[in-house]
């Protein structure tokens, strides 16, 4: 299949979009008249979701601290046309394994969900004693490697199938870099219990991955 190039999908942007500039109010209603959609009619039916929405609710947490010096996700290689990551299934295969020693069945998280990863590297011999207490307390920020985004991709990656259906169940994402006496790696996904689309959750039901988990029972598609 052929990569479009940026000038191609700019182009494309262009012309399905040339009244960018409106304001969202705007935007929204241009969107229903071309679509000769009644807004009026979904606006009375968004308030009625909405309410449901406000009133079952239910956020909760998981949270994961790995005692190990923060890793990253190594460059792609490729062999005999097959591309791959050096280290993702060996980190895989261990997430997996200790989370089993841990929990023997776990339902997979499939709706959406925020993720903060908090790698901890270990403190520096050079840092002077004064530091080290303010590195600890969080009051001093580092400048270090790896990046951010390979440690996130990482930690995201190492978790499908494990604690989570995939990682683009993730609207939101945070990661944060620390030196500390005790280098570890601390994972908190924030989740809603049930699924609020209908066009979410029918996305999900389709897909091949889900029928073969849901059969297995390590996967529950609850709906609001």
């Amino acid at each position: 299949m052929k990569i479009k190039t940026r000038r191609e999908l700019l182009s494309e942007y262009n012309q399905s979009h040339p009244a960018r500039n409106l304001e969202p109010d705007e935007a929204v209603r241009a969107y229903f008249k071309a679509r000769g959609w009644n807004l009026e009619k979904a606006c009375e039916k968004a308030r009625k979701k909405l309410a449901k929405i406000e009133e079952g609710r239910v956020y909760k947490t998981i949270r994961v601290i790995m005692y190990e010096y923060p890793m990253k996700t190594d460059r792609p290689r490729t062999v005999n046309g097959h591309t791959f990551s050096p280290n993702a299934k060996e980190n895989h295969d261990y997430f997996e394994k200790a989370i089993k020693g841990v929990i023997k069945t776990l339902r997979l998280i499939s709706t959406p969900s925020e993720i903060v990863i908090d790698a901890y590297f270990e403190m520096p011999k050079q840092v002077p004693p004064d530091e080290v207490i303010l590195f600890e307390g969080k009051v001093l920020d580092i400048v270090d490697t790896p990046d951010w985004d390979n440690i996130g991709k990482c930690y995201s990656d190492i978790q499908k199938f494990v604690t989570i259906l995939d990682d683009d169940i993730f609207h939101a994402a945070l990661v944060r870099k620390f030196y500390s006496v005790t280098p570890r790696v601390e994972i908190t996904i924030t989740y809603i219990e049930s699924h609020e689309s209908d066009y979410i959750y029918r996305k999900l039901k389709n897909r091949k991955s889900v029928k073969t988990l849901m059969e297995a029972g390590q996967l529950e598609l609850k709906k609001l």
